[in-house]
């Protein structure tokens, strides 16, 4: 009867509609849940906003990835898309990027930065009055990932000049498929980070590389190039993201100043 052919469309709508909410299809048309898409990044976002917010002040949290939306809808689809297993990255921040990649699929991630203890400040002329602040919303990070990623978040503490090479050492079976360079700012510091990771990095190993606004970070690839540790020419850049997501940024900043960010995506040269 008609009544019932009403019936029946609406209940093949309603489990249409649900499957599309709780399923996505990546370009190669592989089925993926919504616990790997971008919306639970998102919310993924959210929640550790609201915990990294009840331990600092947001003024007092340093800028992180969360802050620009495209840059974080490319990593998430870089890592996604090519179903990396293990993710390597200097600088954690307040553990934006690590959410991302964690997100993304099933891939261990291991995290370099400081990480100091609580009660402690490490001495960084980079970071000014962010220091004073770093143990509470490092370690309030650390717990959320490995509270909701169980098993595949790992920090390493201390200074990467000193750690990656001693962790490349101990664990020579590791390979990471994505490597993020983000943490020292000089051009040293990070040509230093170029070097050691390499000993991490396999031949198809994607390598990011943030802020090449800052002349000391596009100085330090230039020698890389040139030193042969990374390919002659970047993969892709993206560059001039300015507009700062309000419900991640400081409170009062909408935008990033001069050219806003710009990061690239290169490979090591073997």
């Amino acid at each position: 009867s008609r009544a019932i052919r009403c019936i029946m469309n609406v209940v093949l709508f309603l489990a249409f509609f649900c499957c599309i909410s709780f399923v996505v299809i990546d370009a190669n048309g592989k089925v993926g849940h919504v616990k790997n898409s971008f919306y639970a990044v998102q919310k993924n976002f959210y929640e550790l906003q609201a915990i990294l917010d009840a331990k600092v002040p947001r003024d007092k949290q340093v800028g992180h990835t969360g802050w620009l939306t495209n840059m974080c809808s490319y990593y998430w689809n870089q890592a996604h898309l090519s179903h990396a297993k293990t993710i390597c990255e200097v600088g954690f921040g307040v553990g934006f990027t690590s959410t991302i990649w964690l997100t993304a699929g099933d891939a261990t991630v291991y995290s370099f930065d400081l990480f100091p203890e609580e009660g402690k400040v490490v001495a960084s002329a980079e970071m000014g009055d962010f220091v004073n602040y770093m143990a509470a919303y490092q370690n309030a990070g650390i717990r959320f990932l490995q509270e909701k990623f169980p098993g595949r978040f790992h920090p390493i503490k201390g200074y990467s000049d000193k750690t990656i090479p001693a962790f490349a050492k101990a664990n020579s079976s590791v390979k990471c498929d994505i490597i993020l360079v983000d943490g020292s700012h000089t051009t040293e510091g990070t040509l230093v980070d170029f070097r050691n990771f390499k000993a991490l990095a396999h031949k198809d190993t994607t390598v990011f590389i943030d802020d090449l606004e800052d002349a000391r970070v596009s100085e330090a690839i230039r020698l890389a190039q040139e030193e042969k540790i990374l390919v002659p020419q970047m993969t892709e850049c993206i560059r001039g993201e300015k507009y700062i997501n309000p419900d991640f940024g400081h409170p009062g900043w909408s935008q990033l100043p001069g050219d806003g960010k710009h990061f690239c995506r290169t490979r090591y040269q073997f």
